[in-house]
């Protein structure tokens, strides 16, 4: 099974002519390998920063054991985070490369030669979100901005990416927990009268109903925001639903179609408590449409409220 420390090694630009290619590594035994791959610019050993030092940028060449002896001297660079303060909370590097496609994929192959692992998809990502790094609503916001189509859908995702669903919700949790504060006190100090005690905030009716639905409008506008965050840049795609009675393989049929275990699977009734969207592909690989699985209708609903399940059917439809 793949550990989150393996060493993982993947090109983060698109082979094709290019100034530049980038291919990314990161996990245990990192600085070995950028060791056994390369030599300082001068020819002496690769000299690293070690954990309590900045990133830097490290001029090298090919060690002639690895692609020097194929690819000579070319003008490579490796920006090396050394230690928790990069962006996937661990020592991780970005080569730099000559743009050649070629060059790229022998370089992915020798690292891999060296220990490295091909990276699974998303899995830098995924190791950037364990680590504290990026928050959900950014993790997913990566996968937006792959598939961003118009520049709305691009411009939406990379604020996403950037944090601002996330800053908004961090901002009112803030708030809400200053307000929490302020009432609290009020209790805790409402009978001291003597001339040194500590000012109590206005947690009157009058004084705290502003702030509450200043709050609730807070939510309301990060409600908005949120609300096609399951779609990213699929928003125009259309959508086929599939809806139906618990227990007949509406998630065994929704995994198989979309290629991956994404719906679990069970055999116990109301394993699905939420819809959940995945992409499906044409054979060229162009995204076609938005398959949405939802929860088992009777499953769910046992109250019999079908106009509640009608209702799930049609926002899951047409969101």
């Amino acid at each position: 099974m793949d550990s989150t420390t393996d060493l993982i090694v993947a090109p983060a630009t698109a082979p094709q002519p290019a100034a530049r290619s980038i291919v990314r590594l990161a996990g245990d035994g990192l600085s070995g390998v950028l060791r056994q791959l390369f030599l300082s610019a001068d020819g002496s050993p690769l000299q690293l920063p070690d954990l309590q030092q900045p990133a830097q940028l490290i001029n090298v060449a090919f060690h002639p054991e690895a692609l020097g002896s194929v690819w000579g001297k070319l003008p490579v660079a490796v920006l090396f985070w050394p230690g928790p303060a990069g962006p996937l909370g661990a020592p991780v590097a970005e080569v730099q490369l000559p743009g050649s496609a070629s060059l790229q994929a022998a370089f992915v192959q020798e690292a891999c030669r060296l220990g490295a692992r091909l990276a699974r998809g998303g899995e830098f990502s995924l190791r950037s979100f364990l680590a504290g790094k990026i928050d959900l609503l950014q993790a997913e916001a990566v996968v937006a901005v792959i598939d961003a189509r118009t520049p709305q859908e691009l411009s939406q995702a990379l604020d996403r990416m950037a944090g601002g669903v996330g800053r908004s919700v961090e901002e009112l949790r803030e708030y809400l927990l200053d307000l929490v504060a302020d009432i609290e006190a009020a209790i805790d100090f409402a009978d001291d009268l003597a001339p040194d005690a500590v000012p109590v905030p206005d947690t009157t009716q009058d004084a705290i109903t502003p702030k509450i639905q200043h709050v609730c409008r807070q939510l309301d506008r990060v409600t908005h925001q949120l609300a096609g965050r399951d779609s990213g840049g699929q928003g125009g795609l259309p959508r086929v639903v599939l809806a139906g009675a618990p227990n007949i393989g509406k998630s065994s049929l929704f995994n198989h179609l979309v290629g991956r275990d994404a719906a679990l699977v069970e055999n116990a009734s109301g394993t699905t408590r939420d819809w959940i969207a995945g992409e499906l592909r044409d054979t060229a690989g162009i995204v076609s449409c938005l398959l949405v699985d939802l929860a088992g209708i009777g499953g769910l609903y046992e109250s019999g409220d079908w106009l509640v399940a009608e209702r799930d059917v049609s926002a899951a439809a047409d969101r």
